[in-house]
């Protein structure tokens, strides 16, 4: 590859790291809000409105839910779509780049989210690639956290906790769910239909973001491992000069 064309390459691997950072970083500012939100309403349920830590105004708690379920799995694709278009886009030019030390260098310069300090320190870079990536799944897994904790939440299944065997408390969450979709035992009030809906989006929406979150696991190993061994040429060839 000539000196013309890895500068092309690299700056738009440049221009797709900051895209994906940029995603990353909203990423993390909306759906953590959204998940001390939920914890809030979670541990202290004592109105159907709170105030939402990062828009300072009272919102409703179901509705509040119901659009992050909507949201979020818009969030994780939107994540999804940059880290991979990146990950490609680094892969190629590491691939491309193993003879010299000095371009991989560079292109490891722009992997800002799993870049160690020293590349030299071989013992570190496992220990330090998994601790990132455990930093990273956890961001990840936020939305997915508070998704669940609203599903547990509006069926009531948040009150077992404390005696998942105790067999009364799952009845009494089990009569407390009906009472609020239902009179009488028919399905019929019309906060009834919105809350089984919102049930219905909310767990869709789950299973689409573990879906997502599987294949951003796929091709974060991928790219975990073309880091490494370009982390292992850089070594050798410096070790040879």
């Amino acid at each position: 590859m000539n000196h013309d064309n890895f500068k092309m390459l690299l700056e738009s691997l440049e221009k797709s790291s900051d895209r994906t950072r940029s995603a990353y970083y909203f990423f993390v500012i909306i759906n953590l809000s959204a998940f001390m939100y939920a914890i809030s309403a979670f541990v202290y349920p004592i109105s159907e409105t709170r105030i939402n830590p990062l828009f300072g105004v009272n919102v409703d708690i179901e509705f509040f839910w119901l659009v992050m379920s909507i949201l979020g799995p818009l969030m994780y694709f939107i994540l999804y779509s940059n880290i991979s278009n990146e990950i490609e886009q680094f892969n190629y030019l590491a691939d491309y780049s193993m003879s010299d030390a000095v371009h991989l260098r560079l292109i490891l310069a722009t992997q800002v989210l799993s870049s160690p300090v020293d590349y030299r320190v071989n013992k570190i870079i496992g220990f330090y690639l998994w601790f990132k990536a455990l930093q990273f799944y956890t961001v990840l897994l936020i939305p997915i956290l508070t998704s669940i904790l609203w599903v547990l939440h509006v069926t009531h299944i948040k009150r077992v906790i404390g005696n998942p065997f105790y067999v009364e408390s799952w009845q009494t969450a089990w009569s407390d769910f009906i009472d609020d979709i239902s009179a009488d035992g028919t399905l019929v009030t019309t906060d009834g239909r919105f809350l089984v809906a919102g049930l219905i989006v909310q767990l869709v929406a789950i299973f689409a973001m573990i879906w997502i979150l599987s294949k951003v696991s796929e091709i974060n190993t991928q790219s975990r491992k073309t880091y490494s061994r370009a982390v292992e040429q850089i070594d050798s060839l410096e070790r040879q000069q």
